[in-house]
C-alpha cells in the first residue's frame, strides 16, 4: 500500500499546482510505493527515488549515481526495469521541473523523497531549439535549467507516466491554449492564469505592446498591484508560475510571440525568494526559457498575473435552461434555487452511476428523499465545478455563482470518459477550440482531433439545440448536416461560462470507415420523469410542461454523432444505453490504422517497424505501463477514448498514434 510522504501540504489537483499564492511554491506530497519509487499526486507522475546507478536499500539510495551523454540517456527509455515496470524514460524539462524544491538549495529537491541526490544538473529528454547539439537539463545543484552539449555527462532520473496526462506539461506553448479576452490580457487554459500582454511600462495598442518598459527591484516588483481590465488582484507570478509561460519549442524567446509581442531583452522577476541566499530571488530569462537568481537590488521586468477567480451570472428564462457552474467553487442548490415561486425542479445527470439528481423547491427534508427514492434518483444537493444542469423556472430570474477560478477546457482531459456527460466550462472556447484542448499532445495547425463524438448546447429561447460533431468538421460536412436536421450552428458561438453542454464520447469507433453508431441522446420530455429509453422520439417537440425533466433515450444512427430529441413518449424506465459503457477492452495484436514512427527509433522497436498500413496494439498492461504519455515522434497509449485525437479505435487499453499522420 502506498504511504503519504507528507511534507506541509495536503494534496492539490493540477491547477493548484500552478495557481498558489505564495512566493514559494509548497513542497509536494509525495506517495511511497513501497518499491523505490514515489508518485507526485499533481501530475500523476511516478519517479524513481535514485539516480541512475545508485541502489535503492529499501530505506535510501546508495552508492554512486553515474554520469550519461544526452543520447545514452534517451536511448534508456523503455529499456530499464524497475519496480516491476519496464517502461521507465528520460523526462522531458517541463516534467523534470516539477520535482524541483524551490523552498530548497544544493539539491533543491526533497531529500526525504529523493534521498542522496547528487549536486548536479540532470539530463530531460527536451532537446534544446536553438542549438541542435544542445538538449535541456535542469539544475538539482541550485535550481538552473539550461542548454547543454549533448556530449557532456549528467545524472538521470526516470520518470513513468500514471493515468493522466495534461496540457500542463507539454513543453510547447501552442496558441490554442490561450484564449485572448480582447483587452490586453490573455489566459492559459491549461494552469488557468491569467496574464498581462504586455510588461509593466508598456500599454496593450491594438495588436501589440507600445511604450518603454518600467524596471523594479525585486522588494518593489513584489509589492506591484495594479487595476486593469476590469481586476484588482493583480500579482507578481511565483517562479513555478511564471515558468508555465516558457515554450521549449522556440528558440530565440521562449515565449509565444502572438500573445506576448515586444518581449524586452531583461529577465522577469517572481515572487519567489531564493532559498540559498536571502538576498537574491528567481527570474525566467525569456530569450532562453531558463530561470536564473539574481540579486534583489538589481532592476528588471515585471509581468503580473491573477489566478482568474471570476463572477459568472446566469440569466434563467421560464422553462427549461441547459446552465453550468464554470467557476471553481460548488453551488448549493437550495442556497441557490430554493424559490419555489421562480423554480419548479433542478437536474444534474451523473454520469459514473447513469443516473439524476433531483431538487425541488417545493419538496423539503423526508419528502424530497423519498420522491428522490421512489424514482430512483439521487436527491440533488451541490452542483461542483465543471458540472452541468438543467434548470426548469416559472419565471426569469438571476443568479449570481460562486466567485472561483474557471474551469477550464484542457481539465476536462482525464475527466471525460465514454458516454454522455453534462459539464460547463469557463475559458470561452468554441466546440472546435474545446476539442482541440482536449487532446494531450496539442494539435497541428488546421488539424481537427476527434477526442468526442457530439456536443449538444440547448438554446432556451428558440427551444432548439446547438450541434457539433468534429468527425463532420473534419470531413466538412457538417453545416450540411446541421441544416438537415434543423439544429442550430454554432458557427463563431462560444461555450460561455454560464452554459452547460452535453458531451458524448461513443463506444470507440474507427472514423476512418463509415460506421453504425449506437448511442444515447440527451431529451427533454413533456410527460415523464428522468428516463433512459429506446422509445422513438420526435426532433420537433419543446418542453412546455413545469413538471417535465431532462431525459436521456436511445437511438441507432447511421453517423458517428447522436441526435438529441424531445419527447412526448418516453416511459419512465430504466435500460442500459450501449454508449453508457465505461470502457471496451481490445486485445494485444489487434489492427488498426496507418502509422509512422517519425526518427523515433524506440517507437519503431515497440510497433515493429517506423511505418505502416497496419499495427499492433498493446495490452493494458503495455498501456498502463506507458501510461498516457508520448515517444517524441512516437505513440501513446490512453486508459480512455478521452485521448483519441484522429482515426483507430482507441479504446482502453489500446496505443495510438498522438500526431497527425493518420
Amino acid at each position: 500500500m502506498a504511504m503519504l510522504l507528507t511534507r506541509n501540504i495536503s494534496l492539490g489537483s493540477l491547477i493548484t499546482l500552478f495557481c498558489l499564492i505564495a512566493t514559494v511554491p509548497p513542497a509536494i506530497a509525495y506517495s511511497d510505493n513501497g518499491d523505490g519509487s514515489v508518485t507526485d499526486p499533481t501530475t500523476a507522475l511516478t519517479w524513481m527515488r535514485c539516480s541512475m546507478g545508485q541502489t535503492w536499500n529499501g530505506s535510501t539510495c546508495t552508492g554512486a549515481a553515474s554520469a550519461y551523454t544526452w543520447s545514452q540517456a534517451v536511448a534508456m527509455t523503455g529499456t530499464v526495469s524497475f519496480a516491476g515496470n519496464g517502461y521507465w524514460r528520460l523526462p522531458d524539462i517541463r516534467e523534470l521541473q516539477t520535482i524541483v524544491d524551490w523552498s530548497r538549495s544544493e539539491p533543491p529537491i526533497d531529500p526525504t523523497a529523493f534521498p542522496n541526490t547528487p549536486v548536479s544538473s540532470f539530463w530531460s529528454a527536451s532537446a534544446y531549439a536553438g542549438d541542435s547539439g544542445s538538449a535541456w537539463v535542469d539544475g538539482f545543484d541550485v535550481g538552473y535549467a539550461t542548454g547543454v552539449s549533448k556530449s557532456s555527462a549528467y545524472p538521470v532520473r526516470l520518470v513513468r507516466a500514471g493515468q493522466s496526462f495534461s496540457a500542463q506539461l507539454n513543453p510547447a506553448r501552442p496558441t490554442v491554449d490561450y484564449v485572448d479576452h480582447g483587452d490586453g490580457t490573455v489566459t492559459h487554459t491549461p494552469t488557468g492564469l491569467t496574464w498581462q500582454r504586455c510588461v509593466k511600462g508598456q500599454s496593450w495598442a491594438g495588436n501589440t505592446c507600445s511604450g518603454n518598459v518600467t524596471y523594479y527591484n525585486w522588494d518593489a516588483a513584489v509589492a506591484l498591484t495594479d487595476n486593469f481590465a476590469g481586476y484588482v488582484d493583480w500579482r507578481l507570478p511565483t517562479v513555478v508560475q511564471l515558468l508555465t509561460l516558457a515554450d521549449y519549442s522556440l528558440s530565440n524567446f521562449a515565449l509565444n510571440a502572438a500573445m506576448f509581442p515586444a518581449e524586452p531583452e531583461s529577465d522577469l522577476w517572481s515572487a519567489s525568494a531564493y532559498a540559498g541566499n536571502s538576498s537574491s530571488a528567481w527570474g525566467i530569462n525569456f530569450h532562453y526559457g531558463n530561470p536564473n537568481f539574481n540579486g534583489k537590488a538589481a532592476n528588471y521586468a515585471v509581468r503580473l498575473v491573477r489566478t482568474g477567480a471570476v463572477a459568472t451570472t446566469l440569466n434563467v428564462v421560464g422553462g427549461w435552461n441547459l446552465l453550468g457552474n464554470s467557476t471553481g467553487s460548488p453551488i448549493s442548490v437550495a442556497t441557490t434555487f430554493g424559490d419555489a415561486a421562480k423554480i419548479t425542479t433542478v437536474w444534474k445527470w451523473i454520469a459514473n452511476t447513469s443516473r439524476w439528481a433531483f431538487y425541488s423547491p417545493s419538496l423539503a427534508g423526508q419528502a424530497l428523499t423519498n420522491y428522490a427514492n421512489a424514482n430512483n434518483y439521487d436527491v440533488l444537493t451541490t452542483i461542483t465545478s465543471g458540472e452541468g444542469f438543467w434548470v426548469n423556472a416559472k419565471t426569469g430570474i438571476t443568479v449570481q455563482l460562486p466567485t472561483g477560478t474557471s474551469v477550464t477546457s484542457a481539465s476536462f482531459q482525464v475527466a471525460l470518459t465514454p458516454g454522455w456527460q453534462l459539464i460547463a466550462t469557463g475559458d470561452n472556447k468554441t466546440p472546435r477550440q474545446f476539442d482541440q484542448a482536449l487532446s494531450p499532445i496539442p494539435p497541428g495547425a488546421g488539424e481537427i482531433p476527434i477526442n468526442f463524438t457530439s456536443l449538444w448546447a440547448w438554446d432556451a429561447a428558440q427551444n432548439k439545440w446547438y450541434f457539433y460533431a468534429p468527425s463532420l468538421d473534419k470531413n466538412s460536412t457538417l453545416a450540411s448536416y446541421v441544416r438537415s436536421k434543423g439544429y442550430l450552428e454554432f458557427g463563431a458561438k462560444v461555450l460561455d461560462p454560464a452554459t452547460g453542454f452535453w458531451v458524448n464520447i461513443s463506444t470507440p469507433v474507427n472514423f476512418a470507415t463509415t460506421t453504425t453508431a449506437t448511442a444515447t441522446v440527451p431529451t427533454t420530455t413533456t410527460t415523464s420523469l428522468p428516463t433512459t429509453s429506446t422509445t422513438s422520439t420526435s426532433t420537433t417537440a419543446s418542453p412546455t410542461s413545469t413538471t417535465a425533466a431532462p431525459t436521456t433515450t436511445t437511438r441507432t444512427s447511421t453517423t458517428t454523432t447522436a441526435v438529441p430529441t424531445t419527447t412526448t413518449t418516453s416511459t419512465p424506465a430504466t435500460t442500459t444505453s450501449t454508449a453508457s459503457t465505461t470502457s471496451t477492452t481490445t486485445t494485444s495484436g489487434s489492427s488498426w490504422a496507418n502509422w509512422s514512427c517519425g526518427s523515433s527509433s524506440q517507437c519503431a522497436s515497440v510497433m515493429g517497424g517506423y511505418t505502416g498500413s497496419a499495427g499492433p496494439m498493446c495490452s493494458l498492461n503495455d498501456c498502463n505501463a506507458w501510461g498516457i504519455k508520448y515517444i517524441p515522434y512516437g505513440y501513446a497509449c490512453a486508459a480512455a477514448a478521452t485521448y483519441a485525437r484522429t482515426v483507430g479505435t482507441p479504446s482502453n487499453g489500446v496505443c495510438y498514434r498522438s500526431g497527425a499522420d493518420f
